[in-house]
Order: structure tokens, then C-alpha cells, then sequence
């Protein structure tokens, strides 16, 4: 079988970056072929005031830019399935419509609740908190949840 796999690395080396090096190495010795597409986040943040600018759609949450080339990427490797990782912040959920839309199959691990979570872990002040699970953010915006910012939880 021929599998893509997507990560957006994290700026600090973590847990899910260590998953997609097992699952990369397990899938090679059992006689898949792997191709990896691995978005460096200190590359990511180290722009970010020009990659913001340039590309305006990674600020909203839709990446068409890098959607298009990981899409383009996954049919020039005739891959059979891609299983996505982490997506944020450059990757975004258009990756995952732009290859399902070219007819490729799309998995994906959710690591953490970012896709539905500032935080990602659907905890505030000790407490769970389910308030942006239907979609409206506005509470992450107001309660500063990613990394105690209203301008930051605005982004995510």
C-alpha cells in the first residue's frame, strides 16, 4: 500500500512527533511505502508576521495554499490513503478536503481536542469545558484559553 502521512511538527519536539517516526518506521518494515510531508512549525512561527500576510487564508483557519500542494503531493506519489496528524496552525482542515476532493482516502489521529478546543484539552480554570465544541469560539476568545491570549486564542 502506498500511504501519506501529514504532520504539522510542533516549534517544541513532543509526543505526536514521536508517534508519526513509530508509525513511519512500523508501516516501512511491514513493506508499505511511506511518504511523509512534515510541516516544521519553527519554520512556520519564525514568519509568522510575513506567512500571516502572504497568506491570509492560515490565519482563518483554511490553508489553500499548502492544501493545494499537499494535494498535489499526495497524486504525484499515486498515494493509496493519507492519514493526517496534527494540522495546525499551517496545515488547516482544507488539506484534508482538498485530497478527499482528488479521490484519495483521508484518516486522521486526533492527538489532542485542538479542532475543537483553543487549549486543546477542553479544560478551563481545572474544570471541563465543552463551550466551543458547536463551533462559535468566542469563549476561548474571551477566557484568553490558548496560552492565557485573546489575541492568540483569536487565531486558533
Amino acid at each position: 500500500m502506498r500511504i501519506g502521512i501529514v504532520h504539522n511538527g510542533y516549534r517544541h519536539r513532543g509526543g505526536e512527533d514521536r508517534v508519526v517516526e513509530i508509525e513511519t518506521d512500523l508501516l516501512s518494515q511491514h513493506g508499505h511505502y511511506v511518504s511523509v510531508q512534515n510541516i516544521d512549525n519553527r519554520k512556520v512561527f519564525a514568519t509568522l508576521g510575513k506567512t500571516l500576510r502572504s497568506i491570509p487564508s492560515m490565519a482563518s483557519g483554511w490553508n489553500t495554499q499548502i492544501g493545494t500542494r499537499i494535494s498535489q503531493w499526495a497524486l504525484s506519489e499515486n498515494l493509496d490513503l493519507v492519514h493526517f496528524h496534527n494540522i495546525y496552525p499551517a496545515v488547516t482542515p482544507a488539506s484534508l478536503k482538498y485530497v478527499h476532493d482528488a479521490g484519495i482516502p483521508v484518516v486522521m489521529t486526533l492527538h489532542n481536542f485542538r479542532p475543537l478546543c483553543a487549549k486543546g484539552t477542553m479544560i478551563r480554570d481545572g474544570e471541563s469545558c465543552t463551550r466551543c465544541v458547536s463551533g462559535k469560539c468566542s469563549s476561548a476568545i474571551r477566557h484568553g484559553c490558548y496560552r492565557n491570549s485573546r489575541l492568540q486564542s483569536i487565531a486558533w
